[in-house]
């Protein structure tokens, strides 16, 4: 069984970002119970600090609220100054060049590389990347085959 942590700040309530982050995402304390698989009276004494957080309510959390586990406790979205989702696909692509052999010492230039062929791919194609749902999908262009 988990052990639930309370991190207390000055005023005595566990430190967690948990409500910053039902904010950022424009997300309802019902709706991250009932999609997170908790009761709405058990997400609201966790973030109004009644109710310590466990390592398992984390990993219960942090998708609905599309982030990590770990961020909930150490990152302040609406604080930060900076875009977490795309301080999360930089790293992302960072981890995804060193994975594929980009020598650290090239990695800026292979993120500018990338950026720039971005910023140049048509309009028409990037549309053609988003499903009806919302969610971006990996763009996949066939070569016409000639004989």
């Amino acid at each position: 069984m988990g052990t639930r942590r309370k991190l207390s700040t000055t005023d005595g309530k566990p430190r967690h970002f948990i409500r910053e982050w039902l904010k950022h995402r424009d997300i309802k304390q019902d709706q991250l119970a009932a999609e997170a698989g908790f009761s709405t009276s058990s997400v609201n004494q966790l973030i109004n600090g009644k109710q310590g957080y466990s390592q398992a309510a984390l990993e219960a959390l942090a998708p609905v609220l599309r982030c990590e586990p770990w961020e909930l406790i150490a990152i302040n979205p609406s604080a930060s100054g900076r875009d977490v989702d795309t301080d999360r696909a930089a790293r992302a692509l960072r981890s995804a060049l060193l994975a594929y052999g980009v020598d650290h010492t090239q990695i800026g230039l292979a993120i500018d590389i990338i950026g720039r062929f971005v910023a140049s791919e048509p309009a028409e194609e990037r549309s053609e990347q988003t499903q009806t749902d919302g969610q971006p999908q990996p763009a996949i262009r066939r070569r016409a085959v000639t004989p």
